[in-house]
């Protein structure tokens, strides 16, 4: 009676051994995950990190596959890590020490492909009006592209006004902290399908705005 008593309190004792070890082997896949994504992302990667392994390990892969599911973690991670959007706004400056601020070359860019995009409907009979051009409608975080009411084609896709309407973000690498963003000049472009002219004006604000001293881009 006391050997098969002793053999339940050794199963019992093996069971609970085997299930803290599980446990202790997930909290470590776990711990390793958020340490690696916080070091990546910061506190974004923190969460996001461990989310993503979460579900490779339960709905894609069987328990038996514990290297396939480290695999695609780590490609997965690898690939945002290397094609994830920066979340600095502002001037930065290149290898060859030269300033330039990515807002407001793609500001610039949304604003000439808008008039391109407006003279291919022209040309092919379709609608002009402001809201039928595809880049004037695409979201720019310090910009926002309205109507230019200033211009004889106010209605129409044939100009266009950029405006800053963001003063602070979100850091996505630390999302406790709002940062500021730099003030931005407004940027108009004109088109006079009458002439074929187009003028290109701004406000300059700064060196680094993209906006000539004639105030032109």
């Amino acid at each position: 009676m006391s050997i098969l008593i002793f053999k339940r309190c050794l199963f019992k004792i093996i069971r609970n051994y085997q299930q803290n070890l599980k446990l202790n082997i997930k909290n470590r896949n776990y711990l390793i995950t958020s340490s690696i994504g916080f070091l990546t992302y910061g506190i974004f990667g923190l969460f996001t990190s461990p989310l993503l392994f979460l579900v490779f390990n339960n709905f894609l892969f069987k328990k038996s596959a514990k290297k396939s599911k480290w695999v695609l973690w780590f490609i997965v991670g690898t690939i945002l890590f290397i094609f994830k959007p920066s979340t600095i706004i502002g001037p930065r400056t290149n290898f060859l020490g030269e300033v330039f601020d990515p807002s407001e070359s793609f500001i610039k860019n949304q604003l000439v492909n808008g008039i391109k995009e407006c003279l291919v409907r022209d040309a092919g009979g379709l609608s002009t009006n402001f809201l039928d051009v595809p880049s004037f409608n695409q979201k720019n975080i310090p910009y926002k592209i309205e109507k230019n009411k200033s211009s004889d084609f106010s209605e129409t896709c044939f100009s266009a006004v950029a405006k800053q309407h963001k003063k602070q973000y979100f850091d996505l690498i630390n999302p406790t902290i709002i940062k500021k963003v730099p003030t931005y000049p407004t940027y108009i472009i004109n088109y006079d399908p009458d002439s074929g002219n187009v003028s290109r004006l701004c406000d300059k604000v700064s060196k680094f705005d993209g906006c000539e001293e004639d105030n032109t881009w």
